[in-house]
């Protein structure tokens, strides 16, 4: 239902916005998409190795998740950055220029 829903607004923003290209923002989804399966590797190895070595005590987990999460999106953000998701670029230099 939801990709239904996405390809409808896909072609209703295409009508509206001439200089939307959708082969650029295909290669975005796939670039994230790697990007995405790099972080969820990585999140889920080091909450597994840590899971399984710190035990199951709530201290333990929280840290074992916390550090799952913080290395996956370190991986994410890593990975756009060497896959060159434009993006990317663009939201670092925003915040550059506002800082």
């Amino acid at each position: 239902m939801n990709i239904a829903g996405t390809a409808a607004l896909v072609v209703l923003f295409r009508r509206r916005m001439s200089g939307f290209e959708l082969g650029e923002t295909s290669r975005s989804f796939g670039l994230v998409t790697i990007a995405s399966l790099a972080l969820a590797a990585v999140g889920w190895g080091i909450w597994r190795v840590l899971d399984a070595e710190l035990g199951h005590s709530l201290a333990a987990q929280i840290f074992a998740l916390g550090a799952g999460l913080v290395l996956g999106y370190a991986a994410f953000f890593g990975m756009c950055r060497l896959l060159g998701v434009r993006e990317l670029e663009t939201m670092l230099r925003l915040r550059r220029a506002l800082a």
